[in-house]
């Protein structure tokens, strides 16, 4: 599967934000 960063950028970003806040969620859960 190709990746266009050009084209996806705004997706791998809310990718990230969300994998940042459920590993936030997650420690805060502890």
């Amino acid at each position: 599967m190709r990746f266009s960063l050009s084209f996806n950028a705004p997706l791998a970003l809310f990718f990230v934000i969300l994998i940042v806040f459920i590993c936030i969620y997650l420690m805060v859960d502890k």
